[in-house]
């Protein structure tokens, strides 16, 4: 419960601290995107993560969005063990005339190493908001390791 907030306050922390205004921005080609989040789903406990984004598609190319790919490496605390394990999405980035929300679902593989190698399907959906052209908060619900989870993270452009 103690990393649990610990985490949060952080993750708070460090957003009002990289907010200096609100601008403009939005995911595009050129720009990748790093970030790390908090998940809580119905394995009953909670996971640690990181997840990298870029851009696989130019605008127009697959409708008016564009597609990502999106590897994420995860720690997992549950009933009373840790596990590390992680997923690989295909995300569609929807195009919106407000900038600062980057709607996007993808589908994919998810896996865990706790000892043995398992895997499953995994979808997301979700969205971030760019608090300013460097920085943007992230939130999603979908399915990894064969559980439903809810993800709040920020991610950073590179």
């Amino acid at each position: 419960m103690r990393i649990k907030k610990t985490v949060v306050s952080a993750l708070i922390a460090i957003a009002c601290f990289l907010m200096p205004r609100l601008s403009l921005a939005q995911f595009e080609n050129g720009h990748s995107y790093l970030g790390l989040d908090m998940s809580f789903g119905t394995y009953g406990g909670f996971v640690i993560g990181a997840n990298f984004e870029a851009p696989i598609t130019q605008p127009g190319t697959a409708g008016p969005g564009m597609f990502a790919i999106a590897p994420r490496l995860d720690v997992a605390f549950a009933g009373g063990g840790t596990a590390i394990g992680g997923a690989l999405l295909a995300n569609y980035h929807f195009k919106l005339d407000d900038p600062r929300w980057d709607p996007f679902l993808g589908l994919g593989a998810s896996f865990i190493f706790s000892p043995i190698f398992y895997g499953w399907a995994a979808f997301n959906v979700g969205s971030r908001y760019y608090l300013n052209s460097g920085l943007a908060i992230r939130a999603l619900i979908g399915s990894i390791w064969g559980s439903f989870i809810f993800t709040a993270g920020v991610d950073w452009t590179l």
